[in-house]
């Protein structure tokens, strides 16, 4: 399923109608679409999750399929990946029979995988946000890489948008965060607005 790129006029249209700057959100939207992963770095929270609802609302709800995860303080790999999982409705507690089913976190992420693809087969792009990326570890950035090249045919399944404090994007150049961070299409600075 080939998914249609980005219009300039639909982006200029809908700044038109909301009467919002929309340069922050055509260059995220850009990115999107180009398959790379949307940075949005504010130190106001309330910033980003304006923005965060602005592109929400503004990708066309027929071709992306939305998940918001916000990471928690000190989340481990295996607990992000539950909450991705739950995000989509890919955890079950127990089975047909009552059985209690603790599945592991590899067990839920190549769920989501198969669940990724077949949505992208069915013509709808699985977008995952991340609030609070700073608050990511190590092992969560590598979950995030991992997102970042789940494919379908020969297209990714998945879009990521992560929103954080600037301090994360310092955490980018880090050579150890350079695969990541050459995946990183459109960053986003917003200032605190008045």
């Amino acid at each position: 399923m080939a998914f249609a790129p980005l219009q300039p006029a639909s982006a200029a249209g809908y700044a038109e109608l909301t009467g919002e700057d929309s340069k922050p959100l055509r260059r995220l939207r850009v990115a999107l679409d180009a398959r790379f992963i949307a940075l949005i770095l504010s130190d106001h929270g309330p910033t980003r999750t304006r923005l965060l609802a602005q592109l929400a609302g503004s990708l066309p709800a027929a071709e992306y399929r939305f998940l918001r995860v916000t990471v928690p303080p000190q989340a481990t790999r295996s607990h992000l990946t539950t909450l991705i999982s739950g995000s989509a409705g890919l955890v079950q507690t127990e089975d047909a029979t009552g059985t209690y089913l603790h599945p592991t976190a590899y067990d839920l992420l190549r769920r989501f995988e198969a669940d990724a693809v077949c949505s992208y087969t069915a013509g709808r792009r699985t977008l995952v946000i991340f609030d609070e990326a700073h608050l990511l570890s190590s092992a969560g950035l590598h979950l995030i890489h991992s997102l970042s090249n789940i494919t379908a045919g020969y297209d990714l399944a998945v879009a990521l948008v992560l929103a954080a404090t600037t301090s994360f994007g310092m955490r980018l150049r880090r050579p150890a965060w350079r695969a990541l961070a050459s995946r990183t299409g459109a960053v986003a600075r917003v200032a605190v607005e008045r």
